[in-house]
């Protein structure tokens, strides 16, 4: 075994020590957040079947299914002070490797090492099949480690996603878990296990420090992207952006006098990126953009730079769409938007 995927799969079963038995080798790739610069100048990059390129701000990864159509997934990256990691590892035990990039986010003071965790998981016929979260990373976590707390749950992933907030008047960080997930059939799960007490050990082990305080958090958001049916299809009338009204702080005055703003508060809806379809809903966030054509597969996450453009061209002509998921329990607010899914 070579020296460095040593010490990876030693990063993996330190990360799990005392947390059950640890997820099965994940291989690190490389770095990608730096390509087409002084640090990386190269354009292109293969990983062992999966070709990867500069696509402006975002990369292109592409690769064929098991029927020798083209895939391709545009993800976005950050580069910089920051980085975009690629990894390797079978995480729902199909026998099949999937993809996991890991782009970190750095700021200054408290709650600086945010990461969004995106997965190109392979199904049964070698489709990918995407999925993004955020998180934070664990304690001591640089380029080459784990980025995600991850553990092995029968040969099956199960991922625990934190958050951070900074406490005041303390001026410390309050940290919590914000949801646990379990790679199934090339997709990610939430799962609401009837003991947390490994699962709060470990995060504890992670994020421990002087000024870190822990909390519960009871009302977890659904992240996943199996908590939909695929089939039920409606079509994008109208896509829009956050309303400027509802930016910075907002103090209402009325005659001359600040009043308080309105419970529910309109900008709850009309201050976020959201989609309208046919049938009347207003659906929050702009979600990952999966497309079937005929020739093969084509991939756009929700932060990645054309996502808005491509959500217009979908209004435009009136495709049908299946919509993946509900991140927020009073609003439609999906994880994916899936278009002709049957091949």
């Amino acid at each position: 075994m070579a020296r460095t995927d040593l010490l990876t799969v030693l990063v993996v079963l330190f990360m799990s020590a005392g947390w059950g038995q640890s997820f099965r080798p994940v291989r690190y790739l490389g770095e990608i957040g730096h390509l087409d610069t002084d640090w990386d100048p190269r354009k292109v990059a293969d990983f062992g079947g999966t070709k990867l390129s500069v696509a402006g701000s975002d990369v292109r990864l592409e690769g064929k299914d098991d029927r020798g159509k083209q895939w391709q997934a545009v993800v976005a990256v950050v580069g910089g002070v920051s980085w975009t990691g690629l990894w390797r590892g079978d995480f729902d035990a199909n026998s099949r490797q999937d993809l996991m990039i890991a782009a970190v986010s750095f700021g200054n003071g408290h709650c600086i090492s945010e990461v969004r965790i995106t997965f190109l998981m392979f199904d049964s016929v070698g489709g990918p099949v995407p999925w993004t979260i955020d998180t934070f990373l664990p304690k001591g976590a640089d380029i080459g480690k784990m980025p995600v707390l991850i553990r092995d749950h029968n040969r099956r992933a199960q991922l625990i996603a934190t958050g951070c907030d900074i406490s005041w008047p303390a001026s410390g960080e309050d940290r919590y878990m914000t949801g646990i997930y379990e790679a199934q059939d090339a997709h990610w799960k939430m799962i609401l296990p009837s003991n947390l007490k490994s699962y709060s050990d470990a995060m504890h082990a992670a994020y421990a420090s002087p000024f870190v305080h822990f909390l519960e958090l009871p009302n977890w958001k659904d992240h996943g992207n199996t908590t939909a049916s695929y089939n039920a299809r409606v079509k994008i009338r109208q896509v829009l952006s956050p309303d400027p009204a509802c930016r910075g702080v907002r103090l209402p005055i009325v005659d001359g006098r600040v009043v308080q703003v309105p419970n529910p508060d309109p900008c709850e809806v009309l201050g976020q990126n959201r989609i309208e379809t046919d049938n009347g809903d207003v659906c929050l966030g702009w979600p990952t953009v999966v497309q079937d054509r005929e020739s093969g597969r084509e991939i756009l996450t929700a932060d990645s730079s054309g996502i808005e453009s491509k959500l217009n061209e979908m209004a435009a002509v009136r495709l049908p769409v299946a919509l993946i998921g509900q991140s927020d329990p009073k609003h439609c607010s999906p994880t994916l938007l899936w278009i002709n899914r049957a091949r």
